[in-house]
């Protein structure tokens, strides 16, 4: 009698996922035709929109809440595809290789200029009395940062406020810098 005990419940997941699959195809076959003219509207292209679709399949099917009405399924997973597709185009955007030349990091000489910017030939007690010039909390960061090298985990513990807050500082800082030694009159900043 142990043994019959023991093979049913060895066999018991095999039938619970026969069910399960069962269950799921059944769902596919159901609302294949919507999900796939969802995604024909967001992606414009039939093998994206099969890939979509497919995608939402294989997340939104193992994570199907058993308590979710039969009516509501085909919302619920044109929900999921639609998140689904905002979730890639964000990726996809975020991994998007951009050249230097487009975010302004990096700028060629031009040859109608070849002057240096002012800022570019400063000397130190021009530097210096610009630094000053700053209000005191971004001198404070900007200080920390470019003369002692700390890192913003590092200012952020200092002086008691979040990370993000040290580098807008010191990136408003290095522009109000930029400012004054750009210009004939140093105002504060």
């Amino acid at each position: 009698m142990e043994t019959l005990t023991q093979s049913t419940q060895s066999d018991f997941p095999t039938c619970q996922s026969r069910w399960a699959r069962t269950v799921h195809e059944e769902i596919a076959r159901q609302h294949t035709a919507l999900l796939y003219r969802a995604a024909l509207q967001f992606t414009a292209n039939d093998s994206d929109a099969h890939d979509l679709v497919q995608d939402t399949f294989e997340t939104s099917l193992r994570k199907l809440p058993k308590e979710l009405p039969e009516d509501r399924i085909g919302s619920w997973l044109t929900v999921t595809l639609r998140n689904r597709f905002i979730d890639l185009h964000r990726a996809a955007k975020s991994h998007r290789p951009t050249a230097l030349l487009d975010t302004g990091l990096f700028a060629l000489p031009t040859q109608e200029t070849a002057e240096e910017p002012r800022w570019a030939t400063v000397e130190p007690e021009r530097l210096w009395y610009c630094v000053t010039r700053l209000k005191a909390s971004l001198r404070e960061v900007f200080l920390l940062r470019a003369r002692d090298g700390r890192s913003y985990a590092e200012i952020a513990v200092e002086l008691g406020i979040p990370s993000s807050t040290v580098g807008t500082r010191y990136h408003r800082a290095l522009m109000c810098l930029r400012r004054m030694l750009e210009s004939e009159v140093v105002g504060p900043c």
